[in-house]
């Protein structure tokens, strides 16, 4: 159990009177972020659901949470924000073009921010190629697995890791891991671009279906 869900098992928020205290606006976005800290952000989207449910009639604190998810080390959670709950929380801006104008300026983080550079400059990446190409790929989900058997952040197959891996000399390691996972990911795709000679739409093309693919 996370420790954050030992200490002050139910917050209360400021000015809070008679009969039992309610839960702090942030209770459980608070849990959200701790359940990923422990390895269980897969576990996170019923937090969430249940943070913006608690606050449904609480527009300022809707807005809270929102920015919450411009700081939160949990990338998925704005991105979950706003694709499966927009609905939720648009209605607390003055207009749809407001609203939709505000969605923009969260629901694209650059996740992993030092790995992604790091790994971009060492594969001659441009980072931003790198980190849309994850959001893409995983939604920023590192536990996630799709059914061809993809794994992770950057959606790597075993067996193309495998391969990359001891193409570049790189230890194979554990493909849930984040900084594993945009390793290996970013070396896969810098070989696709040298392979298809800078071709950024045949690399792409070639990292979700296969090398085989563009040419056809």
């Amino acid at each position: 159990v996370p420790n954050e869900w030992k200490k002050n098992a139910t917050p209360s928020l400021q000015g809070a009177s008679g009969g039992e205290k309610e839960a702090a606006w942030n209770y459980h976005w608070l849990k959200a972020e701790a359940l990923y800290r422990a390895d269980m952000g897969k576990y996170s989207n019923q937090e969430l659901a249940a943070a913006l449910d608690q606050n449904a009639n609480q527009p300022a604190n809707l807005f809270k949470i929102l920015e919450a998810s411009k700081k939160t080390e949990a990338y998925f959670l704005p991105v979950w924000l706003a694709q499966r709950y927009w609905d939720k929380v648009k209605d607390i801006f003055a207009t749809t073009a407001e609203a939709e104008d505000y969605r923009n300026t969260f629901q694209f983080p650059f996740a992993y921010r030092s790995e992604v550079t790091r790994r971009a400059k060492e594969f001659s990446l441009s980072p931003y190629f790198v980190v849309g190409l994850m959001r893409q790929e995983s939604a920023f989900q590192p536990w996630i697995v799709s059914s061809a058997n993809a794994q992770g952040l950057m959606q790597m197959l075993p067996a193309t890791a495998r391969g990359r891996a001891k193409a570049a000399g790189i230890p194979m390691g554990d493909l849930f891991d984040p900084e594993k996972n945009i390793e290996l990911g970013s070396a896969e795709l810098a070989f696709l671009l040298n392979r298809f000679g800078g071709n950024w739409v045949d690399a792409i093309a070639g990292y979700n279906a296969g090398p085989g693919r563009p040419p056809q």
